[in-house]
C-alpha cells in the first residue's frame, strides 16, 4: 500500500512539474539566460550606439553612517567598442574636465553587471581603499567600480546600483549637438556651495508652503506643512547642472513634483519649470564666476576687477591671474577653491572683507594649493575661521599640498582661527605644508591668530621627511594663541618635523604683539617647537613680543623644545615677559633665548648694520627711525 501511494506521489509532482514548465515557456517562450543575454546585448547596444555619449549623475555613498547617498557628481562617459573615456567635474584621480580612456565589459551575475575592472582614475577614486581626501578606512569614499543594471529611464537613459556599496547612477543620453565636457564645464560655472548652508523658501503661487536648506557638500533639506497641518521633511543629495541642480529623486509639494531646479542669477531663485515651484534664497548665494578679460597664460593673464572674476579662480584653477583693482567681498559668500597650481599676482591689491565661517576642513583664499602655484603681491583681510576639528586655516591657503610653491611680498590683517581644532593647523600666511621646496619670503601677518594644536604668526606647520621650507624676510605682527593641551604655539612658526633629509630655514624675520597658550604647551617667539630636524637652521631673527606665556619649560624666545637643531645669531626683546618673569640672556646667541636687544635699539637702521648685516634695506626691508622694520613693497 505504502509503495502504491509513494508511486502516484511521484507522477502527480511530474505533472505539477511539467505544468509549470510548460506555463514557464507560455509566459516568456525562453529560457532566463536567454532573456539576460538579450538584455545585456540590447544594453551594449545602447551605451555604444550614442555618438555623443552619456551624461552620469553619480551619487556617493556615506559609509561611516550606511545612509542614502551623500554627494552627486556629474560625469561624462563615452562608450566606443570596448574602451570607455571618462571625464568628471571634480578632481579626481586627474584633473577636473580631464578625459581618460579605460576598458569596459557588461558580464552575466544574476543580472547585467557594468564593470569596470582595469583602473581609470575617474571612477576608482571613488572606491579607492584609502589615500584620498575624504577616504574612511578600507571603504574609501565607499564608490563602486561593478554596477547592477537595473533598467532604462523614461527617456532613454539607464539606471545603475553600486554592486557593493549601492553608489547610484543615472546615465543620461547626451542629445545631438551636445558635448560632453562643454556640459561638464557649465556645471563647474554654476554658483555653487561649497562652505555651510545657504537657506530658501519654498514658494507655490507666491505663497510660502515649506522652508528648504542647501547644505555643503551636496545636500538638499526640507521641510514641508500641507493644508492638513501634517509636516513632511527629508534630505537626500543632488547634483549641479549646466543651469541649476538635480535631485536624486522628485519630491512632493502641495501634491506638485520637484526634481530639476533651474537657478535665475538676478532673482536668487531656484524654479522647477514643470510645477512652478520657486525656492526663494533668503541668504547670501554665490555670485556666478565671470571669466575675466584676457587669456589666463603667462603672456595675457586674466584680468580681476570684480568678485565674479575671482570667483572665476575656482573655476580654471591652472590659469594665471591679475588682481587689477581691490576687491571688496562685502558679505558675499567666498568659497574656498583648490587644489589651485596656477599664479595670481595681485600688484599690492587687497581682497577685504572675505568672511569664512564654516566647518569645512580647509580654508583661506584658497583651500589647498597644488604643484607650482605662485602666489605675488596680495594682501587679505577680514575673518577666517574653520569649525573643523582637524582644521587647516590660513589667509592665502589652508594647505600646501604640492611641490614647488612660491608665496612671495603677501599680507594678511585677517583674523585665522580654529576654535574647535584639536589638532588644527593655524597659520597667519598658510596652516599647514606636506610637500617640498615651499618658500614664503616677504610676507607679514597683521591678524590675530588662534585654536589649533600647531600655530603660528606665518605658517602653522610644515612637515614632511624629505620637504625643503623656507620662510625669509617676514614678520608677524600680531597676537597669537591656542588653548589646546600640548599644543605648539610660535610666533613666526607653531611647530617643525623633519624626520629625514629636508631642509628647513627661518632666517630674516621677526615677530612682535604677544603668544600665549593656556593649554600647557609650547609659546616661543619664533619657532615652537623643532624636532627632530638636523637640517633645520633658525637664523638671523628677532622675537620682540612684549609677553610669552605658556609651559614653563618651553616658553623661550627663539626656540621651544628641539633636537638637532642649529640656532644662531638670534635675538630678543630685553623687555619681554616670560610667563609674567623678565626674559634673562646668555653670553651666546645659539641659546633658545637668543641675544638681548632693546626695542629702541631693534627700530634703528644702524643695529641692523651692525649686527644683522643680512637683512637687506635696499630691495627687501625699510626702516623709519623709532619703528621696527617694514617690507619695502608695502
Amino acid at each position: 500500500m505504502k509503495k502504491t501511494v509513494y508511486i502516484i506521489s511521484i507522477l502527480l509532482a511530474a505533472i505539477c512539474m511539467n505544468s509549470c514548465v510548460q506555463n514557464e515557456a507560455d509566459i516568456f517562450d525562453e529560457s532566463a539566460s536567454a532573456r539576460l543575454e538579450k538584455a545585456i546585448a540590447k544594453y551594449r547596444t545602447m551605451l555604444t550606439s550614442n555618438p555623443n555619449g552619456w551624461i552620469i549623475d553619480y551619487y556617493d555613498y556615506d559609509v561611516i553612517s550606511s545612509k542614502a547617498p551623500t554627494v552627486g557628481y556629474a560625469m561624462y562617459w563615452k562608450f566606443d567598442g570596448g574602451s570607455v573615456s571618462m571625464a568628471c567635474e571634480t578632481k579626481t584621480g586627474i584633473p577636473a574636465l580631464t578625459e581618460q580612456s579605460s576598458f569596459w565589459d557588461i558580464i552575466e551575475d544574476q543580472g547585467g553587471i557594468l564593470t569596470f575592472d582595469l583602473y581609470n582614475p575617474v571612477i576608482h577614486y571613488f572606491c579607492n581603499p584609502s589615500g584620498v581626501s575624504g577616504s574612511v578606512g578600507n571603504e574609501g569614499m565607499g564608490g563602486d567600480f561593478e554596477f547592477v543594471i537595473m533598467g532604462e529611464t523614461e527617456d532613454g537613459g539607464l539606471l545603475l546600483t553600486g554592486r557593493r556599496h549601492l553608489v547610484k547612477m543615472v546615465l543620461r543620453p547626451l542629445a545631438a549637438g551636445e558635448n560632453g565636457l562643454d556640459y561638464l564645464q557649465k556645471v563647474v560655472e554654476m554658483p555653487s556651495i561649497t562652505i555651510g548652508a545657504i537657506n530658501f523658501d519654498i514658494k507655490d503661487g507666491g505663497n510660502t508652503v515649506g522652508t528648504a536648506v542647501l547644505q555643503s557638500p551636496r545636500l538638499f533639506s526640507y521641510t514641508y506643512t500641507n493644508e492638513q497641518g501634517e509636516e513632511t521633511s527629508a534630505t537626500l543629495a543632488f547634483t549641479y547642472t549646466p543651469t541649476g541642480i538635480r535631485l536624486l529623486k522628485s519630491i512632493d509639494v502641495n501634491g506638485k513634483s520637484i526634481f530639476e531646479l533651474t537657478w535665475d542669477d538676478d532673482a536668487k531663485n531656484f524654479t522647477d519649470a514643470s510645477s512652478g515651484i520657486v525656492l526663494a534664497c533668503t541668504d547670501k548665494f554665490p555670485i556666478k564666476p565671470v571669466t575675466p578679460p584676457g587669456d589666463g597664460t603667462d603672456a595675457s593673464p586674466y584680468l580681476v576687477s570684480s568678485i565674479a572674476h575671482l570667483m572665476s579662480m575656482s573655476v580654471n584653477l591652472t590659469a594665471v591671474y591679475k588682481l587689477v583693482a581691490d576687491i571688496d567681498l562685502n558679505g558675499e559668500i567666498w568659497n574656498p577653491a583648490g587644489p589651485f597650481t596656477g599664479k595670481l599676482y595681485g600688484d599690492n591689491h587687497i581682497i577685504k572683507n572675505i568672511d569664512i565661517n564654516t566647518t569645512d576642513q580647509k580654508v583661506g583664499l584658497f583651500s589647498e594649493l597644488g604643484a607650482d602655484a605662485y602666489i605675488e603681491g596680495v594682501r587679505i583681510a577680514g575673518s577666517i575661521v574653520s569649525n573643523a576639528l582637524n582644521a587647516y586655516a590660513g589667509s592665502i591657503a589652508g594647505h600646501i599640498n604640492g611641490a614647488n610653491v612660491t608665496i612671495k611680498n603677501c599680507g594678511n590683517t585677517a583674523s585665522v582661527s580654529a576654535p574647535r581644532g584639536t589638532t588644527a593647523y593655524v597659520g597667519g600666511i598658510v596652516g599647514y605644508i606636506n610637500k617640498d621646496n615651499a618658500l614664503i619670503t616677504g610676507c607679514y601677518n597683521k591678524g590675530e591668530v588662534s585654536g589649533g594644536v600647531y600655530v603660528g604668526g606665518i605658517v602653522g606647520r610644515p612637515a614632511n621627511a624629505q620637504n625643503t621650507v623656507t620662510i625669509s624676510n617676514c614678520y608677524s605682527d600680531a597676537n597669537i594663541s591656542s588653548s589646546v593641551t600640548s599644543a605648539y604655539a610660535g610666533g613666526i612658526i607653531g611647530y617643525m618635523y623633519n624626520g629625514g633629509s629636508g631642509y628647513y630655514t627661518i632666517e630674516n624675520c621677526y615677530a612682535t604683539g604677544t603668544v600665549t597658550n593656556s593649554g600647557n604647551g609650547s609659546a616661543v617667539g619664533i619657532a615652537g617647537r623643532a624636532w627632530n630636524s638636523a637640517n633645520t637652521i633658525i637664523q638671523h631673527n628677532v622675537a620682540l613680543q612684549s609677553a610669552l606665556s605658556g609651559s614653563s619649560s618651553n616658553t623661550v624666545a627663539i626656540l621651544g623644545s628641539n633636537v638637532n637643531t642649529g640656532t644662531k645669531e638670534n635675538f630678543s626683546s630685553t623687555e619681554m615677559l616670560l610667563n609674567g618673569v623678565l626674559i634673562t640672556h646668555p653670553a651666546t646667541v645659539a641659546e633658545k633665548n637668543g641675544a638681548a636687544v632693546t626695542p629702541a635699539e631693534a627700530k634703528t637702521a644702524a643695529w641692523y648694520a651692525a649686527k644683522l648685516p643680512s637683512w637687506d634695506f635696499t630691495n627687501v626691508w625699510k626702516i623709519t627711525e623709532g619703528n621696527y622694520p617694514v617690507l619695502k613693497w608695502e
